[in-house]
């Protein structure tokens, strides 16, 4: 989702990422943090647990890597971890195995969480946040279009209209239950508002950078991201009131070489063990809602999957966006630029 585009151009890739060899199992998901939350949370345990040797290819949570792959019938992975848009073309597109839900157990899970041929992996949210040390109070999506009490710069990245287009709708009075199909004249319209106010950022971290040092005074960014800011003593605070909640998740592509152990993984991705280590370092829900339990009260007003923050959430609606990414990413890519 968050780079669709350019993942399905890359097609010349091949998946290789970080390993080429042969695996009980191959996991391919984002780098970084998230692999060595992953790896503690999952793989290191499952390893022990079951005996199987896995190794992690980093991948950015596109389809374009895995599209090219299994078209070309050399598939290197054997469980993917796509973001919401991503997940929904591999799908349409049958790029992926159904869920084998007599080895997977699903009792339990989130209303949702197991789909067909998806599994949830992880729940996140955009939200609005703020400079602390500007603002004092609680507030919503109306605050950023709301230059006369909050006046200074809006933070916005740049590479993803989906979540801003949406809080522009919601401040703008959409219900939320009316909120697809997306308006677009009415939400550009919103947005051309603040538009001379904006500061268009293009990684995560910059946008932290910018509300915590009061270059902006508000702006939108991933709830992770956010309580990882206030953690550490930024002057961060952050709403999941009028936030937009995504929901990535986990696939086993076709012709994946090992599909009897990437069931047994989605099987054991979804103790609530694994996602309560997610959950403490990320804040990030998982599919399991018996992991929320293990939190302390403060910790869990800080999550997504919470249930009064829940009920502050609207959900991406991933198959619309999927049907409408190209245009919708154009319109936006020009607004952006002029």
């Amino acid at each position: 989702m968050r780079s669709y585009l350019k993942g399905a151009v890359a097609l010349s890739l091949l998946g290789l990422g970080s390993t080429a060899i042969a695996q009980d199992l191959v996991i391919a998901a984002t780098g970084g943090t998230f692999e060595e939350v992953l790896r503690e949370a999952y793989v290191t345990p499952f390893e022990e647990e079951t005996g199987l040797e896995v190794s992690m290819a980093s991948q950015d949570s596109t389809v374009g890597p895995l599209k090219a792959q299994v078209e070309a019938g050399n598939v290197k992975w054997d469980v993917v971890y796509l973001a919401p848009i991503d997940s929904e073309i591999a799908k349409k597109d049958d790029l992926i195995h159904p869920i084998n839900y007599d080895v997977v157990d699903a009792d339990g899970l989130r209303e949702g969480a197991a789909k067909p041929s998806r599994i949830a992996a992880l729940y996140s949210a955009s939200v609005v946040a703020w400079n602390s040390a500007g603002i004092s109070e609680d507030v919503g999506p109306q605050a950023i279009f709301d230059l006369e009490q909050y006046p200074g710069k809006r933070a916005i990245r740049s590479s993803t209209p989906y979540g801003v287009l949406e809080i522009a709708l919601l401040a703008d009075g959409v219900a939320p239950d009316n909120l697809y199909p997306l308006d677009l004249d009415r939400a550009f319209a919103k947005l051309d508002e603040i538009k001379d106010e904006i500061i268009f950022y293009t990684a995560n971290e910059q946008g932290v950078q910018l509300l915590a040092s009061g270059q902006a005074t508000i702006g939108v960014i991933p709830n992770g991201r956010a309580f990882k800011a206030s953690r550490d003593g930024l002057d961060i605070d952050y709403s999941f009131n009028g936030g937009v909640n995504f929901v990535d998740y986990w696939v086993v592509p076709k012709g994946a070489k090992n599909p009897e152990n990437a069931m047994k993984f989605l099987d054991y991705i979804t103790k609530a063990e694994g996602q309560q280590v997610v959950g403490d370092v990320m804040a990030y829900g998982g599919n399991n809602p018996a992991a929320d339990e293990a939190y302390s009260a403060e910790h869990q007003k800080h999550m997504p999957t919470y249930p009064t923050n829940a009920k502050g959430l609207v959900t991406m609606d991933s198959d619309w966006w999927s049907q409408n990414l190209k245009p919708v990413f154009s319109r936006w890519q020009s607004w952006t630029l002029n």
